[in-house]
């Protein structure tokens, strides 16, 4: 028996439990396939957009992406993510790129919401500032210059 070629021009998936489901669907299409072979497929194709959206995660900056300081307090953040997320919902703002800012932005609260969540990625910053520091200096001090001339 031939075996079906796996469809290549699936559409870009935003978030792993989209994966997961598009990967089931797939499956489901793939009836000429054997099952390990789809069950594989399904798992390959869900395990690239996880790391793709940890990747994605880990390298915007999230304190940027809602207009905070790394100190600003949960209630900050929330009313800043509250801000972006009315001005970017898709169904206020019919940009093509709201529904983009307006995940980032969701993704950005989910991390700094979160006490444990925010102390991970707070140390992983503090890393990359290692990593850096001269482009980190610079950075930090250009918002800080902001700050105290606001």
């Amino acid at each position: 028996m031939a075996r079906e070629k796996p469809n290549k021009s699936l559409p870009v998936i935003a978030t792993a439990s989209e994966a997961r489901r598009e990967a089931i669907q797939n499956v489901g299409k793939m009836k000429s396939l054997d099952r390990h072979f789809a069950s594989l497929l399904a798992m390959t194709e869900w395990f690239n957009a996880s790391l793709a959206l940890t990747q994605r995660i880990l390298m915007q900056d999230n304190y940027e992406v809602l207009g905070v300081s790394p100190i600003a307090t949960a209630d900050s953040i929330k009313a800043a993510y509250r801000k972006k997320a009315a001005q970017y919902h898709p169904d206020k703002n019919q940009s093509p790129d709201s529904p983009t800012r307006f995940r980032e932005a969701q993704e950005a609260y989910e991390v700094l919401s979160d006490p444990e969540r925010r102390k991970a990625y707070d140390e992983y910053r503090q890393r990359n500032l290692i990593e850096d520091p001269l482009a980190v200096a610079w950075d930090i001090s250009g918002k800080y210059i902001q700050d105290v001339i606001q």
